[in-house]
């Protein structure tokens, strides 16, 4: 995050001191950009850890039937440990103010809510109007807060300032994750409505349909680092696709993902994609290039976002 938007944000709390839907999972963390060199760019600036080393942890957003809690998963673990309670539920997750915090939704609460990396210190955005708020993103050069509402079937982004969100794209039919590319000016999503991935420009502007066909209920969504391809979890169909930018192709990457697949994750370092199921409840990984799949813990209640640890 810069310092001016740090600064709006200790300005607007300081201030304040003196804020039922679907069940199924819908975004992605992953904030890099289009071809590879801007997007390994991008990754770095977005870390809030090493971009380099071993198997990462996971922090997850584990939230359902009566459970809202914060976990975590080391490598190697057979089963996640809690970090602490989440108030009110959350939905997706991503690095905050640089990397030393966390900015997750609220669908029941409709907040938006950050805190430390051990779940302390929670705050509530300054920001109104959510019905429904569900999957957050964070520009990686703006350090700018991106989110969809599927109760406002919108897309919105916030810089920080009193002056509040802009919205982006708007008669959407219920919108899940999204992913941003800074460098190339775009902010993609998945609509779960009609069946489709759109995009538009990060400074706002008309809508682009990219997939309008092929798609029942897409939930998640990544663009990749390393090729900018973006990766689209469908929970329907139980696959994940891989979408090629610039050409349009929409090809599988794996049809048989799990029950639901929703959050998604590419992780340059290892090579690897990371996504959640809240059916089977259960985070699974695969190497980007194909092979077996791998299923990192069970005992989650519903897991609705994660980011990597290092």
């Amino acid at each position: 995050m810069s310092r001016r938007i740090a600064a709006a944000l200790t300005v607007l709390f300081a201030l304040a001191a003196c804020s039922a839907g679907e069940e199924d999972g819908v975004a992605t963390g992953d904030t890099a950009t289009g071809d590879t060199a801007a997007g390994e760019e991008a990754a770095g600036e977005s870390a809030a850890q090493p971009t380099t080393g071993g198997d990462p942890s996971l922090l997850v957003v584990d939230a359902a039937g009566g459970v809202s809690r914060l976990v975590r998963i080391e490598p190697g673990a057979s089963a996640p440990s809690e970090v602490a309670s989440l108030p009110d539920g959350g939905r997706g997750l991503a690095w905050w103010a640089g990397g030393e915090r966390i900015v997750w939704a609220s669908r029941d609460a409709d907040v938006i809510q950050s805190s430390a990396l051990d779940g302390t210190g929670v705050e509530t955005l300054p920001l109104t109007g959510h019905d429904s708020a569900y999957a957050v993103a964070v520009g990686a050069r703006s350090g700018d807060l991106y989110w969809s509402d599927y109760g406002r079937d919108e897309i919105l982004r916030w810089n920080g300032t009193s002056d509040g969100p802009t919205v982006l794209a708007s008669g959407l039919v219920s919108p899940r994750a999204i992913a941003v590319d800074e460098e190339d000016g775009w902010v993609y999503w998945v609509d779960r409505g009609a069946g489709r991935l759109e995009r538009a420009p990060v400074t706002g502007g008309d809508t682009e349909v990219l997939i309008s066909e092929g798609l029942a209920a897409p939930y998640g969504l990544a663009l990749d680092p390393v090729d900018g391809s973006l990766l689209v979890a469908d929970a329907e169909l139980g696959s994940i696709f891989r979408y090629h930018l610039p050409v349009g192709e929409l090809e599988s990457w794996l049809p048989e993902a799990g029950t639901h697949p929703s959050f998604v994750w590419i992780d340059a370092p290892t090579d690897r994609v990371y996504w959640t199921d809240n059916r089977d409840n259960v985070v699974r990984w695969r190497a980007r290039s194909g092979g077996p799949v791998q299923v990192i813990a069970e005992g989650l209640a519903g897991p609705r976002g994660f980011v990597l640890v290092r």
